[in-house]
């Protein structure tokens, strides 16, 4: 038996993993495994990895996903640990390079059958490590699902333990975090070689400061868990402990695992949310944790991890499970809020008490300390047959840094409640019904509602308010100018000069202009005021070159970016530095525009999104008015001179690459002047323009190292990025259905015609069928190679049959199909994959339209009066010609990767018709990842055809107790300003 040292000093270097000789690990986790991850399991996952490396082991990590999880690649290099590049095909990946290893080692059970038939089949032999049994788990969420569906739940989960058999049979063994995990096992009636390696405590001290100790934490899993026994758990808080412990709910703090529940009901309590990236530093203040899940599977990483810290907890006995907490038991566990509330404010009023738990929760701990459980682990790995390395290897991990925390929360977090604040003091406080809006609009036509709309949102100036503000920025504005009419010079300079906020200055480079006129108006400017910078070149150097001559005159923290026959509107720097003194995180900030005609009516404005990266590969819609950190531009080189008409739109990819702090100002701050000749009149004025355009977006796509190529879009300065694809990658589609055999007949030929040679299988999955058609198709459908049918005979539930299907489904891609669909695109599933196969995106949605081509679905828009709506932009901006952001996309047509699906556990089998699918967009979303819509891949749906239209009212009910009333969630990919019904009206 290896001996360990007790205490491990850290080595003075770790050798590079090329030089090492020790047996190899293939240590496969859903996420990136760090000491600091929100979640206790990746914590738990980074302590497994350094008990292996101090056997011994060369171990190297395959992340199954990299967006969610806030792990760490700094931490995991520092003690000798590899980090593969992530793929989309980790089963591919295995079979291709599992030979390379001794050992698999695998603490992810749920990914997608792919995978676990690679890891099952990999010469190397098989290890798996896991707290608790998917099937388990899914069967213990009953109490928080439907009692009237306890036979769909049923039907389930016996599913889950036929996939879950072949993984754990081909194991050599499975190390089960506690005797729970062991008893699953047993009671689902698998044959596995099981043997309990207990939870490592966290190897990162922890400040003990038990006298300045105040707060009070929930932890809680909240995208990850379709059942949300944390989610029941606060509401038992809340409602129950909260008022028994006297104590208000503003003092909570709630520490998310997985996502920060910003848009949820729940929040509305004003609860103090915890970023996922600063969330752990909560334990040094927490007095009292609270683990009250009142159902649902067993928190064992979550306990040991508590209880190493020292910190006194209360829970449930559905959270503890049978996990030994010897004498302290009676101290800490309670099955109803009374009692909990009576065990917690013993805890918080009796320090001795508080001081003796802590005390006893620690010794508990001893047993996870990594002295006690390498040795167990190492027994485990010799008893079934693993070969050792020949010595150990001394290593301690250091505290955490900053740079080790990797942020998360994805598109639906840009939704911060400062913006919101920020947009309600800049429009009336009253607002006009939707019925009145829609009437007044249509008779007058979209230009003079604009015009109607800009005199009813004016705002007072913002010049006395100045003063209240804290931070005041100088703001250099950049105005490159050649050859310019010297009225429209003078209206462009004057705009500038009437700004209500006073710290700015104007930076003007001329580009050897030949009009006398054009220097004549430059000359008397320099008279007028003394923040008037100017430089007239001897040469012409272009647009790009006369921008980067203008930069060099700056001097202030902001730079902004005004044409020189543009305007901007009076209080446009106001409501700029407004924003950066309530957010002044952000190093970029853009806001609307409108146009301005030669008779000085303004008309045509851009309501835009907040950030959206994907619609920036498609357009450059941030445009203007935009202001970056003068260092930032610096730091990208300022503009490119080989881009030259595109300058600012490569400025704007270069900028975006090194930050994701984006400010949207949604107000129109900036006039774009319609003059002959530009590409404001007329986009295909300048060609030049969009060659320049295609030449930035390749240099983005090279620097970013993505294997991608560029196309032109719907007209020119639009673009399509076209990514490549792995069709080895098995995709499989699932389609519900319930009769209606020309329906889904027609819906298979048309995919079955339309697949292009990537690899398939179709999964319908079957609801109580009865028409003796459909019965022989189907039966027809499951003998062919391609073809399986699921029965599913109970209540319909097109959640659970979803969650059935995906289950069930070989493929790591996974594509919900409705059976009322017919593709109108060949290359509809390449358009789709493209997009699903790149680690940042979470799920892509399809262009859908109705048998007479209207628009049906162009993605999914949020709140505006209800809780979500498939949108038709009316062909607004082109917003859906482009590949873009969305809040969420229709299950109609959505494909995923199996592993980013039970990412979040699924479909919420609490929505069993409706918003389902926005739902998950949404956890999706709050996970990291990114929802994305492609008008590539079109197909024709005859919406609801096989079941008719349908919104339970309990559906409905359960969507806005989560999200919040629908009058008070917004989309950040849509603006406030426009009304989307009678599509994209303006809202008064």
């Amino acid at each position: 038996m290896i001996q360990f040292p007790v205490d491990d000093p850290l080595p003075d270097t770790v050798m590079p993993a090329d030089q090492r000789t020790e047996p190899r690990i293939l240590f496969v986790h859903r996420a990136v495994p760090g000491p600091a991850a929100p979640d206790a399991r990746d914590r738990q996952a980074f302590n497994r990895v350094v008990d292996l490396r101090c056997l011994g082991f060369d171990v190297s990590v395959l992340a199954l996903e990299v967006v969610p999880g806030g792990g760490s690649d700094l931490a995991l290099s520092s003690v000798g640990v590899d980090v593969l590049a992530w793929t989309p095909s980790p089963a591919i990946w295995i079979t291709e390079h599992a030979e390379d290893f001794d050992l698999v080692y695998c603490s992810t059970i749920l990914s997608s059958v792919a995978l676990e038939r690679a890891l099952a089949n990999a010469a190397p032999p098989l290890v798996l490590d896991m707290d608790v049994l998917p099937s388990a788990e899914k069967e213990a969420s009953r109490e928080g699902l439907a009692t009237r569906d306890t036979g769909g739940l049923a039907t389930f989960v016996d599913h889950q333990r036929r996939r879950e058999a072949p993984l754990l049979s081909a194991a050599e063994a499975v190390l089960c975090t506690s005797a729970v995990a062991v008893e699953q096992i047993s009671a689902a009636g698998h044959h596995a070689a099981t043997v309990v390696v207990p939870a490592t405590a966290p190897l990162v001290p922890v400040r003990f400061r038990a006298l300045q100790r105040e707060a009070l934490v929930h932890i809680g899993h909240w995208s990850s868990d379709v059942a949300s026994p944390d989610e029941a758990g606060l509401a038992l808080i809340l409602d129950e402990i909260l008022p028994l412990l006297g104590v208000e709910a503003s003092t909570m703090r709630v520490l998310s695992e997985d996502a920060v529940p910003r848009q949820r009901r729940l929040t509305q309590w004003k609860l103090g949310l915890l970023p996922l990236d600063k969330g752990l530093g909560v334990f040094d203040d927490a007095r009292l944790v609270l683990n009250v899940r009142p159902h649902g599977a067993p928190t064992p990483a979550r306990i040991v991890d508590l209880s190493s810290r020292g910190l006194p907890f209360v829970a449930t006995p559905a959270a503890v499970g049978s996990l030994d907490l010897g004498e302290v038991a009676d101290t800490l566990v309670a099955g109803e809020a009374d009692q909990l509330a009576k065990k917690g404010r013993a805890l918080l009023d009796d320090p001795s008490l508080w001081h003796d738990t802590s005390g006893a929760l620690q010794h508990l701990a001893g047993d996870n300390q990594p002295a006690a459980v390498r040795p167990v682990l190492c027994r485990a790995l010799s008893d079934a047959g693993i070969a050792l390395p020949s010595s150990p290897i001394e290593l301690t991990v250091a505290a955490p840094t900053d740079a080790e925390f990797t942020p998360t929360g994805g598109t639906m977090a840009a939704v911060d409640p400062r913006i919101e604040q920020l947009e309600r003091a800049m429009v009336p406080a009253w607002q006009w019904n939707r019925d009145a809006q829609v009437a007044l609009q249509q008779p007058l036509g979209r230009q003079e509602a604009y015009r109607l709309w800009a005199a009813a949102y004016a705002s007072p100036t913002g010049r006395q308010r100045v003063d209240d503000l804290e931070y005041r920025p100088l703001i250099s504005i950049l105005m490159p100018t050649y050859n310019t009419d010297p009225k429209v010079l003078g209206e462009a300079i004057d705009s500038v000069l009437a700004q209500s906020y006073p710290h700015w200055e104007l930076c003007i480079a001329d580009d050897a202009s030949g009009d006398d006129d054009t220097l004549r108006v430059l000359h008397a400017y320099r008279e007028v005021d003394s923040r008037l910078r100017i430089v007239i070149a001897d040469r012409n150097e272009g647009i790009a070159g006369a921008s980067n001559q203008a930069l060099a005159l700056a001097s202030g923290e902001w730079v902004g970016l005004l044409d020189h026959d543009d305007e901007l509107k009076p209080d446009a720097l106001y409501w700029v530095v407004e924003l950066l003194n309530r957010c002044p995180e952000y190093d970029m900030v853009y806001s609307d525009e409108d146009k301005l005609d030669a008779e000085g009516e303004l008309w045509d404005p851009f309501f835009k999104p907040d950030w959206s990266p994907d619609l920036l590969l498609s357009v450059n819609y941030i445009a203007h008015f935009t202001v970056i950190r003068r260092a930032l531009m610096l730091a990208v080189g300022g503009f490119g001179e080989d881009v030259d008409g595109s300058q600012d739109y490569d400025l704007f990819l270069k900028v975006t690459e090194l930050t994701d702090r984006i400010g949207h100002i949604s107000r129109p701050l900036y006039s774009w002047r319609v003059v002959p000749g530009s590409t404001a009149s007329d986009i295909e004025a300048k060609p030049q323009a969009d060659t320049a355009g295609k030449r930035a977006l390749r240099s983005a796509i090279e620097r970013r190292g993505l294997h991608a190529s560029v196309s032109s879009g719907v007209t020119a300065t639009r673009y399509r990025v076209r990514y490549e694809i792995d069709k080895r990658q098995e995709l499989s589609i699932v389609i519900p259905t319930r009769d209606g055999v020309e329906l889904l007949q027609t819906c298979i030929d048309s995919v079955r015609d339309s697949a292009g040679g990537i690899d398939h299988e179709i999964v319908v999955i079957d609801n109580q069928s009865s028409d003796p058609a459909t019965l022989a198709y189907l039966d027809r459908l499951d003998r062919e190679q391609w073809g399986r049918v699921i029965r599913y005979s109970h209540e319909f539930s097109f959640s659970r049959q979803m969650n059935l299907g995906a289950l069930c489904a070989a493929g790591e891609l996974i594509l919900i199909l409705n059976n009322d669909t017919v593709v109108r695109t060949a290359d509809w599933l390449e358009a789709m994959m493209e997009h699903a196969q790149r680690p940042e995106v979470g799920a892509v949605g399809a262009r859908l339209v109705f048998p007479d081509g209207r628009a049906q679905h162009e993605g999914i828009v949020l709140g505006m009066g209800g809780p979500a709506y498939n949108l038709d932009t009316g062909h607004y901006m082109e917003l859906g010609a482009y590949v873009r952001d969305c809040a969420a996309v229709t299950a109609a047509c959505v494909m995923m990767r199996a592993t980013a699906f039970w990412a979040v556990g699924g479909l919420d089998e609490r929505l069993r018709v409706a918003f389902n699918d926005v739902d998950l967009g949404m956890r999706l979303s709050e996970r990291g990842f990114r929802v994305v819509y492609t008008p590539y891949a079109e197909l024709e749906h005859d919406e609801s055809a096989s079941r008719k239209t349908l919104h339970p009212a309990d559906d409905s009910a359960f969507f806005a107790w989560r999200w919040g009333d629908p009058m008070d969630v917004r989309d950040p990919f849509i603006s406030p300003n426009l009304e989307w019904l009678n599509p994209f009206y303006m809202r008064f």
